[in-house]
């Protein structure tokens, strides 16, 4: 089990992100940080460091090998992918 600290996502314009976009890469670099960059308050694009976006990765992988293990053969997938979402 992976155990994370929540941190804040800051949350900017596009052309304020354009702007400052090698700033907005040091700070995720150096400090961890994740930004939401939304056009015209639609979300746009979520920037985060490579190594959060590896541990999210390897918890989907962690979860496909769960279901993958609780699944026989000829069983329904359907009904196996309701009891996970039923588990959460």
């Amino acid at each position: 089990m992976v155990t994370c600290v929540m941190k804040q996502i800051q949350t900017m314009g596009a052309t304020e992100a354009r702007n400052n976009f090698f700033g907005i890469l040091e700070n995720v670099f150096l400090n961890n940080q994740s930004y939401l960059i939304k056009k015209g308050n639609i979300p746009m694009a979520y920037i985060s460091s490579v190594n959060t976006a590896k541990t999210e990765e390897t918890d989907i992988l962690d979860e496909i090998l769960e279901l993958k293990k609780k699944m026989k053969k000829g069983s329904d997938s359907v009904e196996l992918i309701r009891q996970m979402r039923n588990e959460r």
